[in-house]
C-alpha cells in the first residue's frame, strides 16, 4: 500500500461532508462513531519539543504511523522509508538503503548519504529487545543511532530514526510503554 492510496483512506474516514448517501458508506460511519472509543491512537511521536498522537496501521510490507493531520510516516520493519507533514513547507522525505549506505532525499532532491553498520541487539529488562544501527555522516564527522525496540513477541514499540541529516531523530513509542528509553 503506497502513501497516497493510504491517505485517501484516512480522507476517506475524515470525509464528514460528503453528499454520497449509500447505505455501506451509512453503516460504516454509523459504526465508527458509535464505536468511537475503538479508534484511540496508539502510538505518541516525539520531534523537536511535539507530540503527535498517530496510529500504527499494518500492511504486508511496511507500519504505517498517520494521523488525520497529515503525518504519515511509512517503515518497511527495519527502516524509515517516507515521511510527511512532519517537516515544515510540506517537505517530503524519502529514505532509500542501498546495502550499507542511506541515501536522503527531500522532495525528490537529494540530500546526504551516510554509512551504516549492520545492526546489533542488546536485551534490556523487562524482555525488551533494542536494535542498533550505528550511522556515520562523513562530511561533518557526525554518527548517529536508529533503533527498534521490540517486546518479548518479537512486536514493535518503539522507534528512534534519524529522517534528516540536518534534523535530531524521531521518537515512536507505543503508549503502552511511554517510558521506554533510547
Amino acid at each position: 500500500m503506497n502513501i497516497i492510496r493510504l491517505m485517501f483512506y484516512i480522507t476517506l474516514l475524515c470525509f464528514n461532508g460528503c453528499s454520497i448517501h449509500s447505505s455501506q458508506y451509512n453503516f460504516i460511519k454509523s459504526q465508527i462513531k458509535k464505536e468511537d472509543n475503538q479508534f484511540k491512537p496508539n502510538w505518541k511521536v516525539y520531534w523537536i519539543g511535539q507530540e503527535k498522537d498517530v496510529y500504527a496501521i499494518n500492511d504486508d510490507d511496511y507500519i504505517y504511523f498517520a494521523n488525520f493531520d497529515g503525518f504519515i510516516l511509512s517503515f518497511d520493519g527495519w527502516q524509515t522509508r517516507e515521511v510527511v507533514g512532519l517537516f515544515a513547507n510540506d517537505l517530503k522525505m524519502v529514505i532509500n538503503k542501498e546495502g550499507a549506505e542511506l541515501k536522503y532525499f527531500t522532495n525528490n532532491t537529494f540530500v546526504a548519504n551516510n554509512r551504516c553498520e549492520e545492526w546489533s541487539e542488546e536485551l534490556l529488562l523487562n524482555k525488551i529487545k533494542m536494535w542498533k544501527q550505528i550511522c556515520y555522516d562523513e562530511i561533518i564527522d557526525y554518527n548517529y543511532t536508529n533503533n527498534i525496540a521490540v517486546n518479548s513477541e518479537g512486536q514493535v514499540i518503539g522507534l528512534r530514526y534519524k529522517l534528516n541529516p540536518n534534523y535530531p531523530a524521531i521518537m515512536l513509542k507505543l503508549n503502552k510503554h511511554k517510558g521506554l528509553e533510547f
